[in-house]
């Protein structure tokens, strides 16, 4: 009885190639089919249509788990370093607001953050309304992830 609530596989994987590659589908369940299919080390390629709205061939054993990512535990360091032990309610706000911005960018964390140190000042200044510094070509396509990051979250809670 069990086995019957399990899908197949090889359906399983069809069903996430068919939707990985759709560019209207929200990215958040994108990136938990791809963190399902790197937990049973599938041995498969996919085409992930992605935030960009560009189509990139994945091969899942060449995926790391999210806390493996060296730019995104980088700015989940910083955050502690500067909120552990002075504001813990910022700490978990920001915390919260890093895991939300994982699930739009992986797999690609090295590819958007390019510059933790920025990544942490522009979510915090985002988060609590604060202004922050543009003066480089890297900070604007940083501030560009993070806004079409946002773009997204509206976009859904309007649905």
């Amino acid at each position: 009885m069990e086995d019957a609530k399990q899908l197949p596989f090889d359906e399983y994987v069809l069903a996430g190639k068919n939707i990985l590659r759709d560019p209207f589908l929200w990215e958040v369940p994108k990136s938990q089919i791809l963190l399902e299919l790197v937990k049973i080390k599938a041995n498969v390629s996919v085409t992930l249509n992605w935030l960009d709205n560009r189509d990139y061939e994945i091969n899942i054993l060449k995926l790391k788990s999210i806390d493996q990512y060296s730019s995104l535990v980088a700015v989940l360091n910083i955050i502690e370093d500067n909120y552990a032990s002075s504001d813990p309610i910022k700490l978990a706000l920001l915390e919260k607001e890093l895991f939300t911005q994982s699930n739009y960018i992986y797999p690609f964390f090295d590819k958007v953050i390019t510059d933790p140190e920025y990544w942490f000042q522009a979510i915090v200044a985002r988060s609590f309304g604060d202004q922050i510094d543009v003066n480089t070509s890297d900070q604007r396509l940083i501030m560009k992830w993070i806004s079409i990051i946002y773009d997204q979250e509206s976009k859904i809670k309007l649905m």
